[in-house]
């Protein structure tokens, strides 16, 4: 490993400059006491202050981070060495770092680009500002996964990419541009998949556009919709013109298209608060899905919201039904998310039968123009 102490200047790679970069909040579900770093490749390096420079690769050796007082004490293998207000971890492409929270113990991941930590009122605030690119590998490794058609790719690559243009100041407050939670996109960091790669690639500045005021669409999507989505206005307060209710039968046959769940009766009615005298109108009152997704449930005399139910038993999706037996409660539910825009599942399966990443975008978009730049956007085809 070798140490130099000089004046640090920041510079980031080519391919880097001269793309949008975008930051992300990292880890943003877990409250980080203490990680660890390892640089990897001959362009990472890790600099400490304005004089220290460590730079990689630094083989077995483990940076230690722990936010202490108003500062970051930073060990190496064990040894204190520095404490700083700010750390920043530089790796320009295809060279990465390892962060792995150690305490919590979580799975770490690879990042390239720029790692900037912080301390937080005694935490670990971290981001990573990488080019639009690299940020789209690292989304449709945690949001899609691998052994997908290269269509597949393609149609999330643009959405994706669409999402992160529509919110890139929604962290605006906390320093960054977007998390690495389902609250915005999962993002797993740096991976090298060469079909990521090539479909960010072949859609490069692809965004998908709301016909009606020409701006980038709120791209939203979920795993199954159990074959009918969501109007965006069935599920949330806002109406996007653009995500309608779609009869979906490509994703059917999927795994998430259908499950059940048991329920004990003691847990059922202590979770709603019903008194146990109350459970034989429950079990009497067998609720059904209606084929719109009705998303208020009544029995008993009350009225129940679809999503407090689904949250409060752990379900799948907010489209059920019950019944009882003779000690328990099945839920029996089709889908898997809020079932509002692209069905991950119907996109594959329309993917396998032949349809394009455009053809699959404005089956689950309506109204909406896939736009390239300066060249000439593409109209909407709807599969026949």
């Amino acid at each position: 490993m070798r140490i130099v102490i000089l004046t640090f200047l920041f510079i980031l790679n080519t391919q880097v400059n001269c793309q949008q970069l975008i930051k992300v909040g990292i880890y943003k579900s877990s409250v980080i006491k203490s990680a660890e770093i390892s640089l990897l490749g001959s362009n990472s390096q890790l600099s400490i202050g304005n004089d220290l420079n460590f730079y990689g690769p630094t083989n077995s050796d483990r940076f230690m981070i722990i936010p202490e007082g108003r500062h970051l004490s930073i060990y190496l293998n064990g040894f204190p060495i520095a404490k700083t207000l700010e750390l920043k971890i530089s790796c320009a492409a295809p060279s990465n770092c390892l962060f792995k929270p150690v305490q919590p113990d979580l799975r770490g991941n690879y990042y390239s680009g720029v790692l900037q930590i912080k301390n937080v009122n005694g935490t670990l605030q971290v981001t990573n500002e990488v080019s639009m690119d690299i940020y789209l590998a690292g989304v449709l490794r945690g949001e899609i996964g691998f052994d997908k058609p290269q269509e597949v790719y393609q149609m999330h690559a643009i959405m994706s990419r669409t999402y992160a243009t529509h919110y890139l100041h929604r962290h605006r407050s906390e320093g960054f541009n977007t998390c690495d939670q389902t609250h915005c996109q999962v993002y797993k960091g740096w991976f090298e998949y060469e079909l990521f790669h090539e479909a960010i690639n072949s859609t490069r500045d692809q965004i998908v556009i709301n016909q009606g005021d020409h701006k980038a669409a709120e791209c939203l999507f979920h795993s199954n919709c159990g074959g009918n989505t969501n109007s965006s206005e069935q599920v949330w307060s806002a109406v996007l013109p653009y995500c309608r209710a779609v009869v979906d039968t490509f994703c059917l046959n999927s795994k998430n298209a259908k499950w059940i769940k048991n329920i004990s009766v003691a847990d059922f009615i202590k979770k709603l608060k019903i008194p146990n005298e109350q459970i034989t109108y429950i079990c009497d009152s067998i609720c059904y899905y209606d084929a719109d997704r009705s998303q208020t449930l009544k029995f008993n005399g009350k009225s129940y919201d679809a999503i407090y139910l689904r949250n409060t038993f752990g379900l799948k999706s907010t489209w059920f039904n019950w019944e009882c037996n003779e000690d328990s409660v099945t839920i029996s539910g089709r889908g898997y998310g809020h079932g509002v825009g692209v069905c991950q599942e119907g996109a594959i399966r329309m993917a396998e039968l032949g349809y394009s990443a455009e053809n699959i975008l404005h089956f689950y978009y309506r109204d909406v123009i896939i736009s390239e730049g300066k060249k000439e956007e593409k109209k909407r085809q709807y599969p026949n």
